[in-house]
């Protein structure tokens, strides 16, 4: 019978860092990224970069078959050969503004207008095609690796061709000479590594004098080191023939400050309602024909409902203004008990908390509907600063059924995470870490990832060889439009946007009660374009006499 060989996770986040000391992202779900040592610095007290390892499955259509995971060292396998194509290309990309360029399932958006404003138009115009290629995008060009135990540097010169790009030298010394590391390890497994979070200007005009960038998300003449693209590999066997195996993606993005609490809603969330409601994944779920869920559906308490829940009620931790959720109305055993067959559905603690979440298909509902008190993306025709997130439309209709009582309830505590390593738990594991909103541009990405056109499958990226067509992505597209540099954001982001991973407030110390500033002592965006590694990592407080659950670790800012 027919194998056929897929990359896995499909799409993995790496994360920038100023060490050239790695750790791997999470590869079961429920876990969060943690270094084999507990810390998240070097012995020089840099900050470790979070790498992605990628894992290659032979799948089996004969029933009787299965499937299995395929390593350097099998007695069929001769060696694996693995490419990765990295790049950066938001300096080249439209200026980011509010809705426009939204595609996909975001109907209140709109592609870009002819004639809109290209970031950079000022300093290498658009009647320049060839040179702003050449000096606004950054692009090595694919890297490979085979065996096992090996090591490639994606950096400046390492080609062997001619075809590098990379911007020019910053005004202070500092360049962008690499987007990262490519090793495989003992099994001949590739593990992937993002840069090192260089952030500059090439023109000394574009560092103002107070240090503070004009802009949030669109500064010309500066660069930034994450970065985006496939993988891909191809399996050589012992007698002499070979496969190609189905493709996966990289997204490097910026640190994750406060890695073991998650997004209310991830970028798993925010592809799993793509593949549910536009890609007709789950028929069992919503039936992609009439443009309705199906009635029988019925979601799991533990696996689909008290997720979101814990997430919300975890906010308290990094956002001082969370504090206000009360123990008692996020009961996560009661809330998952089996509803009496006379309950009131007006009358029930579900219900209290599902009538505060605001409507995804109207976020001008009701006021009372005020829940998340998160920033939106600026879908919806509503001011994008105002605090209208929503979760995504599968994740609401599962928490209405929740709130009028249907469905199965599974409560036995809080789950655990599965034993063994499944392609399936890679490709989740990979995204619960991401951000799935507010894509104002985003965090990792932004609303390019609901757009169902760039998908070859579900949780797949349909990877293209020329950029003639938006029905899939070329190297640096999944990052194009994120903030440039992405300190940027991370400054002016500092109230309700993205705290589980960009803190607004936490605790300084496990017994602390009050909460401080997280980004407290930066003074602009200058400031945090030299000293961002230095800012605190939220960790788990399992000390003796904790106030709280979880608190600042590791800062080495003065």
């Amino acid at each position: 019978m027919a194998k056929t060989y897929k990359i896995h996770p499909s799409i993995a986040i790496a994360r920038v860092g100023d060490s050239p000391e790695i750790f791997l992202g999470p590869e079961r779900p429920l876990t969060f990224p943690r270094p084999t040592d507990g810390r998240y610095r070097d012995a020089q007290k840099r900050l470790r970069r979070q790498a992605a390892r990628f894992w290659i499955v032979e799948h089996d259509d004969d029933p009787a078959g299965a499937d299995r995971f395929v390593f350097h060292g099998d007695s069929d396998i001769d060696r694996i050969e693995w490419t990765v194509h990295l790049a950066n290309k938001k300096a080249v990309w439209f200026r980011f503004d509010e809705e426009d360029g939204i595609t996909g399932d975001i109907t209140e958006g709109r592609p870009y207008p002819p004639g809109w404003p290209l970031r950079n138009e000022g300093f290498i115009p658009s009647t320049q095609p060839a040179e702003r290629a050449r000096r606004l995008v950054i692009d090595p060009g694919p890297r490979q690796v085979t065996g096992a135990g090996a090591s490639v540097e994606i950096e400046k010169g390492g080609s062997g061709g001619g075809d590098e790009r990379w911007p020019d030298p910053f005004v202070d010394g500092r360049e962008i000479t690499s987007l990262g590391t490519m090793m495989t390890d003992d099994k001949g497994r590739l593990v992937v590594a993002g840069g090192f979070g260089v952030s500059g200007a090439v023109e000394p005009d574009a560092v103002p004098p107070d240090g503070r960038l004009p802009s949030f998300v669109n500064n010309d003449k500066w660069f930034d080191d994450v970065a985006d693209g496939p993988v891909t590999a191809r399996v050589l066997f012992k007698d002499g023939t070979a496969a190609e195996a189905t493709g996966a993606w990289l997204i490097v993005g910026p640190p994750d400050y406060a890695p073991p609490l998650g997004h209310l809603v991830t970028m798993y969330d925010v592809m799993f309602d793509v593949a549910v409601r536009l890609l007709g994944a789950r028929q069992d779920i919503f039936d992609v024909a009439t443009g309705q869920f199906a009635p029988d559906f019925t979601p799991s308490y533990t696996n689909d409902i008290y997720p979101v829940l814990r997430r919300a009620f975890d906010y308290r931790w990094v956002i001082k203004e969370a504090n206000r959720h009360s123990a008692a109305v996020f009961d996560f055993a009661a809330l998952g008990d089996a509803p009496p067959p006379d309950e009131d559905p007006a009358n029930n603690p579900r219900f209290e908390i599902f009538d505060r979440l605001r409507d995804p298909a109207n976020l001008n509902g009701s006021s009372h509907r005020a829940m998340p008190k998160l920033h939106n993306d600026g879908t919806g025709g509503v001011e994008p600063q105002s605090l209208r997130f929503t979760v995504t439309r599968t994740q609401y209709e599962m928490l209405r059924r929740w709130a009028g009582g249907q469905f199965i309830a599974d409560w036995n505590g809080v789950p655990e995470p599965p034993a063994d390593v499944t392609p399936d738990g890679l490709d989740r594991a990979a995204l619960e870490g991401g951000c799935g909103g507010g894509f104002f541009p985003g965090m990792e990405a932004g609303w390019i990832l609901r757009n169902p056109a760039i998908y070859a499958e579900p949780f797949r990226f349909r990877a293209l060889q020329t950029e003639d067509n938006t029905t899939g992505v070329t190297p640096g597209d999944v990052t194009k439009r994120s903030a440039l540099p992405w300190q940027a954001d991370f400054l002016k982001c500092a109230d309700h946007w993205w705290p589980a991973q960009r803190p607004n407030q936490v605790r300084p110390s496990p017994t602390s009660t009050a909460s401080v500033e997280w980004s407290r002592g930066i003074v602009g965006h200058v400031d945090l374009v030299n000293r961002w590694a230095g800012l605190g990592i939220v960790v788990p407080s399992a000390v003796p006499g904790s106030a709280a659950a979880f608190h600042e670790s590791e800062r080495e800012l003065a």
